[in-house]
Formats: structure tokens, C-alpha cells, sequence
């Protein structure tokens, strides 16, 4: 390891990319903190930067050979972290602001599909470009278009930071530096990417099989890392904890892909997990952009708490709901936004994605946010911003709206008989991008015929063919089920009815029979 020397004692370093390594240390003290920091000084190294609150003590320390090694200490976690980082060049950070007269805006871009692109107005006329979606030239025609119409001049972007390696968040700016490069200036790139063939992560590679070369993780970090070189963008890849100052923003970083490499199993073993995480405080208000990144996957609510509160939201991984919903709605209430934004169009939030999803559901329909704001157009706000009043109860009806296109929890079908086999035959129909768990119930005349949780699953986006007494069903799923179909068995001859109740809104069909009854998502 190049930082060896600098080691106070033997830690379990790992390699995050070529350049860095990580190594977090459970059951720590502020004395343990402040003991490796004495420590790093004793061998040399020397300490540029230092601040702690309730929630973080944080040091960066240099090295004489440019080696920087940067300390979170969590005291709500009982945690610290400590990064070495090869030729770091955080503490050669600058940025040329001044002060002007311009509103400071921030804009939601649609996209051709789901992605992420935002982008920040500076009071100098500058911009913060966060991601910027899709490789289609569309939407690099899109930004490039918005950029010019709110530039007086050749559009100056100040930062662009690139929160993770998908072809929704990064493809953009490797198309339109290859289409426009000459007509914007481009100041810095921020990024902590792994390195391009994913060696230290073979379990996050996460994606669709089905999508092309081009869209891959491997593909892109090549791409960006040779613009980088052909056109000679100052890079700065951030770390927990580095704070940096882009005209009148002060961004702090509070997760990157360090804080995900030693936990691939609970991140999900995806690529997601990587992503930057970062707090911005920008004309008196506090604005949190997640990313991609879940709250669970690097411990957000156990080590900051309450200092994840926010005026401003944008939803982790376009409100799909990744993670556990107890992280989630953990993760909401300590936010507790008056704004959500959503980087999604209303038809993929609240029909095909998670909105289902307990965490999901929960921020659209019972977290005290006065304002959801999707990505079916360009939306613009200026900061300081207020939500405006009486639309509060539009997210509802757009939540109950979605959920009855999907279908319903609740059907029931009756005037079937069990000498008839194509009356235990259904057609269940799953709409939502979640697996659908499904609980069925016979009913006969005679109650001690009656049959009680019959399990089955229906995946996301599919069509099942399903006997409800074959094969594929779970037929004893409970520990003790004495009207389980395994023990009681089907009667013969017996008119009956069957219920279904999913845990999300599906569509039940039958070849001959129509339903009795379908309970509205209410």
C-alpha cells in the first residue's frame, strides 16, 4: 500500500480505487479520534484542515509526498473512518466566485426516461450541474439549451458533479462534452468513481443484463476518465467530510463510495451504494441531495441523526425505494423536508416504480412535505424558497390515482365449484416494480371446509398463470395452520369462493368468471 509508511499501526485497509483506501473502525471514542490523530502528526503528516460538531469530528491531514489522509470520527455511531489518498488534490481547491445579482435558482430537468439532472443557477451566472441524465443527444441537446437560455454569454459551469457511474446520471456528460465541449466552459469536475474494470467490486455491479455495452458502468468510467485526460478537466474527488465552497453554495460531502466498499451485501450488491451523498447550504436554507444513494447502505441516519434535517429533499434513487422501508421512513423523518424533489416523471413515481414500497409511501402520503415536485417538465425555483400552500392534498390524490391504475389488493370471485378444474385457474397481472406477495383463502358453505393462507409470489412486470391448489402455490406457510390446503385437502363436489389479498395493487382475471368484488386503494 503506497501510504504504508504513514500507517500508525497495522489497520485493515481496503482499496477503494487505485488511488485511495478505507478503513472503518467500529466501537470507537473521541479519544481513539483524537489518539490516531496525534498519531498521523508523529509520522509525519500534517494537518490542514479540522472541525467537529455533535454529529462529526473531521480532520484532513497531507503527507510531504501529497498523500491525504481524511478522519471522520461519528460519535452517535461510535465510528470512525479513516481514507489515504494518493496525489489528493483537495487542498489545492479554489474557486473564483464573486458576488452577484442574479436569483440563485434551482432546476429540476426532465429527462427521455428516468435519471438525474439538476442544475443550480449561481448569483454570478455560473452553474453546478448535478449528473445530468441519459447519453441521449437529446438531452445533452436539452441541458446545453437551458444552460444558454440562463447565461449571459458562453455558459460557465462552476462545478459538475457526477454522483455515480450510470448511464442515467453520467451518459449526458460524456455526450454533450463530446458534441459541445467549445461552447461551455467547464471549471471542475467532481467525482470518486471505482476504477473502470470494477475489480474491488465484482458484487456491485448491479444493472440490467439486457442493456448495451455502452450504458455499462465499465464503459462509462473509461469514457469519462479519457475526456478527463483529452480535455484536461481539474478533477476533485471528494471524501466524507470535505467541504467545498462553489460560489454561493458550501457543499459538504457526508457519504461516497468509501463508506459502501466494506458492506457490498447490505448495500445491496450495487453500484448504487456508491454514490456521493452531500448537504448544501445555499441562501439560508439547507438542501440534501441523496443521489442514488439509499439511507441504509452507508448508515446515514446512524451517524448523523438530526443533522440530515433539510428545507430542501431530492428522494434517493428517484423514490424507487431501495433498501429497507425502517431506513427509509428513519431516513424521512430525519430530513423532515417542507420540498421533495423527485427525479422522476409522475408515471414512473407513482405506477411503475416503488410507490407501493412502505418507505415510498410513506414520503408521498403521510411525511410532512408540503411540496412533491416531479420531473414531467423543467421546474425552476428560486432560493430562498416556500412551498406554496393548499397542494398538499394533490400528492394524495395523485398517490390513490396511481395505485388504482395498478389494480387492487383486494378480489374476490365467487360461483366457482371444485369439481370444475378451470375454476382454480387465474390469470394475476403485476404492474408495479415489485414483487407482489399474494395470500388466498377458499370459502365453502360449510365453514370446516375452509382453507386459510395459501402463499404465492407474482414477480414485478409479469403476467402469471397460477392454479391456486397446484404446484406453485405454498400450500402449509404458517408454523401451525390447521386450515392449511396441505392438511385439509380440496372437497369434492363443493361450490366455493376464493379471496385474494396482495400487498400491492394487482389484476386478477379468470377465464369464465368475473369478479364479485375488488376493494378500491383507499
Amino acid at each position: 500500500m503506497f501510504f504504508s509508511g504513514y500507517l500508525p499501526d497495522n489497520k485493515n485497509f481496503k482499496k477503494v480505487n487505485s488511488s485511495s483506501y478505507v478503513c472503518t473502525l467500529p466501537d470507537t471514542k473521541a479519544e481513539d479520534y483524537s489518539s490516531y490523530i496525534c498519531a498521523l502528526t508523529e509520522k509525519g503528516l500534517t494537518t490542514k484542515e479540522t472541525y467537529e460538531n455533535e454529529y462529526r469530528h473531521f480532520s484532513a491531514l497531507v503527507s510531504p509526498d501529497g498523500i491525504g489522509a481524511f478522519v471522520n470520527y461519528y460519535p452517535q455511531a461510535n465510528e470512525m473512518s479513516v481514507v489515504f489518498e494518493r496525489d489528493t488534490k483537495y487542498f489545492d481547491y479554489s474557486d473564483n466566485a464573486c458576488k452577484g445579482d442574479l436569483p440563485v435558482q434551482l432546476s429540476q430537468l426532465p429527462l427521455e426516461d428516468f435519471g438525474m439532472s439538476y442544475v443550480i443557477r449561481l448569483s454570478d451566472g455560473r452553474f453546478i450541474i448535478i449528473d445530468g441524465g441519459r447519453e441521449f443527444e437529446i438531452e445533452a441537446d436539452r441541458l446545453l439549451e437551458f444552460l444558454k437560455a440562463n447565461s449571459n454569454g458562453k455558459p460557465t459551469v462552476a462545478a459538475w458533479i457526477l454522483t455515480h457511474p450510470h448511464c442515467d446520471h453520467v451518459g449526458c456528460f460524456n455526450t454533450l462534452l463530446d458534441k459541445y465541449k467549445d461552447e461551455i466552459i467547464l471549471e471542475k469536475l467532481m467525482f470518486t468513481f471505482p476504477d473502470a474494470d470494477l475489480e474491488q467490486y465484482p458484487k456491485l455491479i448491479g444493472g440490467d443484463k439486457r442493456v448495451p455495452w455502452e450504458t455499462s458502468g465499465i464503459y462509462l468510467i473509461n469514457k469519462t476518465n479519457k475526456q478527463i485526460t483529452e480535455f484536461n478537466i481539474p478533477v476533485y474527488s471528494p471524501r466524507a467530510g470535505q467541504r467545498y465552497t462553489v460560489g454561493d453554495a458550501n457543499i459538504e460531502f457526508i457519504a461516497t463510495m468509501d463508506d459502501a466498499v466494506e458492506r457490498p451485501v447490505q448495500c445491496g450488491n450495487h453500484i448504487n451504494a456508491l454514490a456521493l451523498v452531500f448537504r448544501m447550504e445555499i441562501c439560508g436554507q439547507t438542501i440534501l441531495f441523496m443521489t442514488d444513494g439509499p439511507f441504509g447502505h452507508t448508515r446515514l441516519c446512524e451517524r448523523y441523526g438530526k443533522y440530515l434535517k433539510s428545507d430542501i429533499l431530492q428522494a434517493p434513487h428517484h423514490a424507487y425505494g431501495t433498501g429497507s422501508n425502517e431506513d427509509e421512513i428513519r431516513g424521512y423523518k430525519l430530513v423532515n423536508p417542507s420540498v421533495c424533489f423527485i427525479s422522476a416523471s409522475e408515471y414512473v413515481t407513482y405506477t411503475m416504480f416503488s410507490s407501493q414500497k412502505g418507505g415510498t409511501e410513506y414520503l408521498l402520503r403521510y411525511a410532512d412535505v408540503d411540496e412533491i415536485i416531479l420531473a414531467n417538465k423543467a421546474v425552476t425555483i428560486t432560493l430562498p424558497y416556500t412551498a406554496p400552500k393548499g397542494i398538499k392534498a394533490k400528492t394524495e390524490h395523485k398517490y390513490l390515482a396511481g395505485a388504482d391504475s395498478c389494480g387492487s389488493k383486494v378480489w374476490i370471485f365467487t360461483g366457482l365449484c371444485t369439481d370444475n378444474k378451470e375454476d382454480f385457474i387465474f390469470d394475476i397481472l403485476n404492474t408495479v416494480n415489485l414483487n407482489a406477495n399474494i395470500s388466498i383463502d377458499l370459502f365453502f358453505d360449510d365453514k370446516a371446509f375452509a382453507i386459510k393462507h395459501i402463499l404465492t409470489t407474482v414477480e414485478k412486470y409479469t403476467i402469471k398463470n397460477l392454479n391456486i391448489v397446484g404446484d406453485e402455490v405454498d400450500a402449509d406457510a404458517k408454523y401451525c395452520d390447521w386450515d392449511s390446503l396441505k392438511v385439509k385437502g380440496i372437497p369434492e363436489g363443493k361450490p366455493f369462493a376464493v379471496r385474494f389479498m396482495s400487498d400491492i395493487p394487482i389484476v386478477i382475471s379468470h377465464k369464465t368468471h368475473t369478479p364479485a368484488f375488488f376493494a378500491p386503494n383507499r
